[in-house]
């Protein structure tokens, strides 16, 4: 048994959640996308836990475990978007993942 903080509590997202979450529009700008699949690729101790709940509950309008998934109208379950963001590389701003 592991024992410490839950995995959610150490993801590299849980002080960023306007990077990973759809606005109020429903539109999660591609550049925060970009950013939000880098710090979940490269900057993320708890990935595989993430991915995992992904896979178990496909996540709807936002980025999770690096992946963007878009909301789909009539019906609460998401997709990843065909499109998929750029990865971008590390910057000054990756500092607020680790």
């Amino acid at each position: 048994m592991t024992t410490g903080p839950h995995w959610t509590r150490r993801a590299a997202c849980r002080h960023t959640p306007g990077l990973h979450v759809n606005d109020a529009r429903g539109v999660l700008a591609t550049q925060l996308a970009a950013k939000a699949v880098h710090a979940c690729r490269h900057h993320c101790p708890v990935f595989e836990e993430c991915a995992e709940l992904a896979r178990e509950h496909t996540p709807s309008g936002v980025v999770q475990a690096g992946i963007r998934y878009g909301a789909w109208r009539g019906g609460s379950r998401g997709r990843p978007t065909p499109t998929q963001p750029h990865d971008v590389a590390c910057s000054k701003s990756c500092e607020v993942y680790v």
